[in-house]
């Protein structure tokens, strides 16, 4: 971790000051911001052409952090965390007032995914906030895993790109996302 430190803070930087940076996720290559910043969030809508009206996720480094975003965390979501193999995204319909609405879906629930990779984790600590993230890409487009296969639009319009030498191309799938509504009910929605 200590030879990424440098990168974390530049990312960091740009993140503190809104910037739209562009980093490999957990899954694919994301576009990613302070899910806290309202004016964060329109710059990354525009960068990625989508309907401000869909909701984003949120990247958070431990478990432990979810009672810091959402009411109600049912015990089965700790359960399915500890047993999925990739990425888990969990939709909750019950988010508290500390992040931006505009990360939010329109029926104002929200997605979060709490992250594995140790180095993901040790960015997500150091930046201290929930980090938005979405597909690198033009919306309606292929999601990339290479930062080679990014639109050239997008890479001239963020902030930062976090270039870590063994990450630049991932082989990973979208996470899996489920959603837990009002009464705790599971529904698997990809």
């Amino acid at each position: 971790m200590e030879a990424h430190y440098n990168y974390y803070t530049s990312f960091k930087k740009h993140f503190d000051k809104g910037g739209v940076l562009l980093y490999p996720s957990d899954s694919l290559w994301g576009l990613g911001c302070d899910a806290t910043s309202d004016l964060a969030i329109e710059k990354l809508f525009t960068i990625k052409q989508r309907d401000p009206s869909k909701g984003l996720i949120l990247l958070l480094p431990d478990k432990e952090d979810l009672d810091k975003y959402i009411e109600y965390i049912p015990l089965k979501a700790y359960q399915l965390m500890e047993v999925y193999e990739k990425p888990l995204t969990i939709i909750y319909p019950n988010p508290k007032k500390n992040i931006s609405s505009l990360a939010l879906a329109p029926d104002g629930s929200c997605a979060i995914r709490v992250t594995r990779p140790p180095w993901l984790k040790s960015l997500l600590h150091f930046i201290e906030r929930p980090l938005i993230s979405t597909s690198a890409n033009i919306s309606g487009q292929a999601a990339p895993n290479s930062i080679h296969s990014i639109n050239k639009k997008i890479l001239s319009k963020v902030d930062y790109i976090l270039k870590l030498p063994d990450k630049e191309t991932l082989i990973n799938d979208p996470s899996q996302i489920i959603r837990f509504d009002n009464k705790g009910e599971l529904h698997v929605l990809r």
